[in-house]
């Protein structure tokens, strides 16, 4: 090997071992683990997990969908790999926006079940009242056969005079209250059906996320004019 190459190496090594000395490494565990981002001392949009920076304090603001920003600095040592761990909070517009939705569901089910579980107890009615209907015609289809083949004259005179007017009266009440059980049950079908077009016509809340038009603002962002510089508010914390 010859010197010049030598000493271009150990120049190199030597350069890599000062770089190595002045600078650390961050290997950033945040919770959520996906979809974080981060402004890197109020100059640099970031999201990667790992960062290679220079030895001493760094400021750092973290934010996610549906999270605050939370501001920090955190202290990089040289030569070394430094785990920071941080978990950020939930917005308290995603939380608003959770309970108004949550609300609005609970709202259209409420409306939409209360159709169904009507429409099937009706349901139910008309079929026990048809079941009735059905054993009163049943029963008048053999009051007649008996009267046909009857020859004693007193049974034929009961049968005329009080068993069949008893069932054609039962016959009646089972057919006009079936009539009355499926004209309800129709009617609530048709409400229900109503309920779920005009409950699934209802917009669900909106969510609006202010911390992300914050987080926007720390940084320029380009625009057609050049683009802008925005100011934030964030929430401190120490650590």
């Amino acid at each position: 090997m010859s010197a010049h190459r030598l000493l271009l190496m150990v120049g190199l090594a030597f350069v890599h071992g000062l770089h190595a000395q002045d600078t650390g490494k961050l290997r950033l565990m945040v919770d959520p683990g996906a979809g974080f981002q981060f402004v890197l001392d109020h100059k640099y949009r970031m999201s990667q997990k790992e960062v290679e920076l220079g030895a001493g304090p760094h400021h750092f603001q973290f934010w996610a969908p549906t999270r605050k920003i939370v501001d920090t600095t955190v202290v990089v040592e040289a030569g070394r790999m430094k785990d920071f761990f941080l978990r950020l909070p939930y917005s308290a517009d995603y939380l608003a926006y959770n309970r108004a939705h949550t609300d609005w569901k609970a709202k259209r089910n409420l409306w939409r079940r209360a159709g169904v579980v009507a429409t099937l107890g009706t349901g139910i009615w008309s079929l026990v009242q048809y079941n009735a209907w059905k054993k009163a015609a049943d029963q008048l289809d053999d009051d007649a056969a008996l009267y046909e083949v009857s020859s004693r004259t007193p049974e034929l005179v009961e049968l005329k005079d009080d068993v069949i007017p008893q069932h054609k009266d039962e016959f009646k009440k089972a057919r006009s209250g079936f009539y009355v059980a499926a004209g309800i049950t129709t009617a609530l079908a048709a409400a229900t059906v109503w309920t779920y077009v005009r409950t699934g016509r209802i917009a669900p809340p909106e969510y609006h996320d202010s911390e992300k038009v914050r987080f926007d603002g720390l940084v320029w962002i380009a625009g057609p004019g050049g683009g802008q510089w925005c100011s934030t508010i964030s929430i401190p914390l120490d650590r």
